[in-house]
């Protein structure tokens, strides 16, 4: 057989022996809630405090969920939600806010906001974030974060974000 031959479909099999699996897993986290996780995210430790917390750097995805009792917060939801934004914002420089938008997620009412601006210090690639806050009736807040670096990746990868995101389920206790 010919030596060039060889070598191309040795090179082909371990090219697409690099693929990332396309296979999902539910995870619980502090018998409080669940969601799904595709196997290229890893967990990963991103913001202290969060109970989840999943990236792949390579693709630049990265999603943390953080939970805390209402009566160790002050202000009320409306508040609440509106600190955590500005708390963002302030992170980034010449931050773009999308209007709020109602959501529920895992029967949780909560509000949905998109923004994005370039991170100090870094890169000028824009940072896209999706913020949702969730009020639910066991007396915590949830806020699930998400971002991506870049336009081509948010488009790229929304549906990945999204199914993680909205797949946020509440433990039964």
């Amino acid at each position: 057989m010919n030596k060039g031959l060889v070598v191309l479909v040795a090179l082909l099999a371990l090219l697409s022996s690099c693929k990332y699996k396309d296979t999902w897993e539910t995870k619980t986290f502090n018998k409080e809630f669940s969601m799904e996780v595709p196997s290229f995210m890893k967990e990963e430790q991103l913001k202290e405090g969060a109970p989840f917390q999943y990236a792949n750097r390579f693709r630049n995805l990265y999603v943390v969920v953080f939970s805390e009792k209402k009566d160790s917060v002050a202000g009320d939801f409306a508040q609440y939600c509106g600190a955590n934004a500005l708390r963002l914002k302030k992170a980034l420089g010449n931050p773009l806010t999308s209007d709020s938008s109602d959501v529920t997620i895992g029967g949780y009412k909560g509000v949905k906001q998109e923004i994005f601006g370039i991170m100090g210090g870094e890169v000028k690639e824009k940072i896209f974030y999706t913020h949702i806050t969730l009020d639910a009736p066991n007396g915590r807040y949830y806020q699930i974060c998400s971002w991506t670096r870049g336009e081509d990746r948010k488009l790229k990868y929304k549906d990945v974000l999204d199914r993680i995101t909205y797949s946020f389920t509440p433990v039964a206790k």
